[in-house]
């Protein structure tokens, strides 16, 4: 699903910002190896989350573009804010993850072979290490919500809620409505809904397919 650090200064072996690389580019690459071996049907499922979209970001910095050269070295963001670095290298990483299943969809090989992209939501889930990386106090905050307090909250899930759901979504148990591709968990039921504008811009889901491909010597 992914990982969060609380700055943007970790990188790669080959020099990426570590989240970047971990929650989008090796998502992005796995897919274009396993893209020509999907069967007929196929279903992939990627864990988004809803903070991509700036009405729901919360206590995160919204996503300002989806820029694979930016995201991948934030260095040269000229609006990159040191202080709140790493929440945003985290909410547009979940960006790249809508606007790589909304690429997916549109590309003729998966319309050919009737494969299903979703971006999946599971909602703030606790307990699943995501905060590890965070100071004492917040990962404290994340253990509360993970116990029985967290049902208290609309949006968060349990593990095994957010699990057999991406379950039951590869599996082909939950089936898309027409012209959906994004799914949130909410209060253990799945709500199709429209990602955010940006992750619905054919530009910006273009540009991170061709500009991700060039990163990692493919076709675009």
């Amino acid at each position: 699903a992914g990982l969060s650090f609380a700055t943007d200064r970790n990188r790669t072996a080959d020099g990426v910002e570590t989240t970047f690389a971990v929650n989008h580019l090796s998502q992005y690459l796995l897919l274009r190896l396993l893209l020509p071996r999907l069967a007929e049907g196929a279903r992939v499922v990627l864990t988004s989350s809803s903070t991509h979209d700036p009405e729901h970001a919360g206590v995160l910095p919204a996503p300002r573009h989806a820029d694979a050269a930016l995201l991948a070295d934030p260095d040269r963001d000229p609006a990159r804010d040191p202080k709140r670095a790493g929440g945003h290298a985290y909410t547009a990483s979940k960006l790249c993850n809508v606007l790589t299943v909304e690429a997916l969809n549109t590309r003729a090989e998966a319309r050919e072979r009737r494969i299903t992209a979703i971006a999946y939501d599971p909602g703030p889930t606790p307990g699943t290490g995501l905060s590890r990386d965070f100071s004492p106090g917040v990962k404290l905050v994340w253990t509360l919500l993970g116990s029985p307090l967290g049902r208290l909250m609309p949006r968060f899930s349990s593990r095994a809620a957010a699990g057999g759901t991406m379950a039951r979504l590869a599996l082909g148990e939950i089936e898309p409505p027409a012209g959906r591709r994004y799914v949130a968990l909410r209060r253990g039921r799945p709500q199709w809904t429209d990602p955010s504008e940006l992750a619905r811009d054919p530009k910006a889901r273009d540009a991170l397919w061709n500009d991700s491909a060039a990163m990692l010597d493919l076709e675009a």
